[in-house]
């Protein structure tokens, strides 16, 4: 069933096969993320971050995505605090998310999280 959630969300995030429809889009990645898929939680966090407004859903998600073992969430919440998005920058503790999320093989964070 969670799995269902994530391709329904992907479905209507990016229009295959219906219209595209970001609101459905994430209800359908909330209801994963609720579910402990986090995969889902992360792809709502990334919906999030395009608005200031959704920044600290992004944050809870991205966090959330973590405690569910997510090695891509700890890179994406280093990005936003390594600027200091949604509060205080946090340079030290994003660098250290970013050298643990490439050490278990998420090569995108390899660069530091910038």
């Amino acid at each position: 069933m969670n799995d269902s959630c994530i391709l329904s969300g992907e479905i209507r995030l990016y229009g295959k096969s219906t219209v595209r429809n970001k609101e459905k889009a994430i209800h359908s990645f909330e209801v994963a993320c609720h579910r402990g898929m986090a995969e889902a939680c992360v792809e709502v966090g990334l919906i999030y971050e395009d608005a200031e407004a959704t920044k600290p859903l992004a944050f809870e998600r991205y966090e959330q995505a973590i405690d569910q073992g997510s090695i891509s969430a700890e890179y994406y919440l280093a990005r936003l605090i390594y600027p200091g998005q949604g509060g205080r920058k946090q340079k030290k503790r994003a660098w250290e998310m970013s050298r643990r999320a490439c050490s278990k093989g998420f090569y995108e964070a390899c660069a530091g999280p910038m």
